[in-house]
């Protein structure tokens, strides 16, 4: 019985040694965020999503998940792809592959379950659908040599942008709807980076309708934060919620590249209003400190004030903002909670239950810095409080399996050995006793009803 003991011991303390292990390199191993092996390990969260989007079910499991599920999670696919396209350490049959894929989802993008949610707004099926459509026309039309550019898909980017451009200047506070009367800023700021890329691709002048929008956003901004509001009134402009991570993240990440230094002004605002530290990691927050609105489908899961898409983003926003040690810190928490398992070329996290978060990771991990575009940081590894909790659990096994084998030792000093069994009473026969029955796994009072239960 004690050898058992002994064994199942060791095997527990085996364990914990293997995930304390694990969690410790998972946790320091952050690779810097330039070379083929930074742009290796994104390609291998792509090649993952790839067969789940491309060959599986992952876009129909992300649309019963939240209504732009579809759309969100091929979006974020192909500028993922585009990234690795433009990433310094690509070589041509790396580049070639990324153009085929981004295509993909320029092509699906318009097809179900991708359209499904959507009707027209004050633009072709709202500001969300068609800022994203547009941003992953732009971002492949810019990845192409000019003379193998689709011709329709040219015409469309032009129609496309014209469009927002029109209806952005016609907004008496600048802002689209995404649907009928629902007006999110994130939203808008998607559509407003596709029709910049247009100018800078076709030299047309739609920044205007840029300008236009961030100075009534300056004017509007959450008082309390300096930020954009989560959610405006579609007929007045009005904060209908106050700043949100979730949006934040996407804003100051996209913003990065349309203008480098009101995203990096409104990166500063965010950090100090929404950085949290919990176990010695960064992360952000869903809501202001003090406001406790709860979790909704934009938020994701809010734990301990952190909320998971703000965070998530966030890596993103780190980056293509210079704060190195956000970045450091979310790439961690993403190695060592999402539990990355990899086999052949294809890596996925949460053993691929959650495509768009495998996708929001390639997103934020292939994301480069706006403020220094042919230079980046080295994201520092680091030692996280939360490896405490297994380093805990090891200290009470070995002190338990200490104090036993002191106690067994000072027994056989004093010249003791194990107690007799007690003696058969009347009638016991082979169970003896209820204690001794029970004892033995027999009929008596507990023994058989706590083998039963275990």
């Amino acid at each position: 019985m004690r050898r058992l003991r002994l064994a199942i011991e060791v095997a527990f303390v085996a364990v914990l040694l293997w995930v304390l292990g694990s969690a410790a390199f998972r946790a320091g191993s952050v690779p810097p965020s330039t070379g083929a092996e930074e742009l290796a390990q994104v390609v291998s969260v792509l090649r993952g999503l790839e067969h789940d989007i491309e060959r599986g079910d992952a876009l129909q499991r992300m649309q019963r998940m939240f209504p732009e599920g579809a759309c969100f999670t091929l979006t974020l696919y192909g500028v993922s792809w585009a990234n690795v396209a433009e990433h310094p350490a690509v070589d041509d049959a790396l580049k070639k592959e990324a153009i085929a894929r981004l295509s993909y989802a320029v092509a699906h993008v318009t097809k179900s379950p991708a359209v499904d949610p959507f009707t027209d707004t004050q633009v072709r099926l709202g500001v969300f659908w068609l800022g994203q459509r547009n941003l992953l026309l732009a971002r492949l039309l810019r990845v192409m040599p000019e003379q193998e550019r689709p011709e329709h898909l040219v015409t469309e980017f032009h129609e496309n942008s014209q469009q927002l451009a029109d209806a952005f200047l016609a907004s008496p506070h600048r802002h689209l709807d995404s649907y009928e009367g629902m007006v999110w800023p994130a939203d808008n700021v998607t559509a407003l980076l596709s029709i910049v890329l247009h100018d800078r691709l076709y030299g047309t002048d739609h920044r205007r309708a840029y300008q236009e929008w961030k100075q009534w956003t300056l004017d509007h901004l959450h008082p309390e934060t300096g930020l954009m509001g989560g959610r405006l009134n579609s007929s007045t402009g009005a904060l209908i919620e106050p700043a949100r991570g979730s949006g934040n993240s996407w804003i100051t990440t996209l913003l990065a590249e349309i203008d480098p230094e009101f995203a990096k002004e409104l990166y500063s605002r965010y950090r100090k209003h929404f950085a949290i530290e919990r176990l010695d990691f960064l992360m952000f927050r869903e809501w202001p400190e003090g406001v406790a609105r709860g979790e909704d489908i934009d938020s994701g899961p809010i734990i301990w004030d952190a909320g998971v898409t703000a965070t998530g983003v966030g890596l993103a926003a780190a980056r293509a903002n210079g704060d190195a040690e956000m970045a450091s810190d979310i790439h961690a928490l993403s190695e060592l909670l999402g539990w990355p398992t990899t086999r052949g070329d294809q890596t996925r996290y949460v053993f691929g239950r959650l495509p768009v978060g495998d996708a929001f990771l390639a997103f934020g991990k292939s994301t480069r810095a706006s403020i220094a575009p042919n230079e980046s940081f080295r994201l520092r590894p680091k030692c996280h409080g939360m490896l405490a909790v297994p380093i805990l659990a090891l200290l009470v096994v070995g002190v338990r399996g200490r104090t036993a084998r002191s106690a067994s030792k000072s027994s056989n000093r004093d010249g003791s050995s194990d107690p007799p069994p007690p003696p058969s009473s009347p009638g016991g026969g082979a169970g003896g006793a209820g204690d001794g029955a029970g004892g033995a796994g027999g009929a008596g009072p507990g023994g058989g009803s706590a083998t039963t239960q275990a």
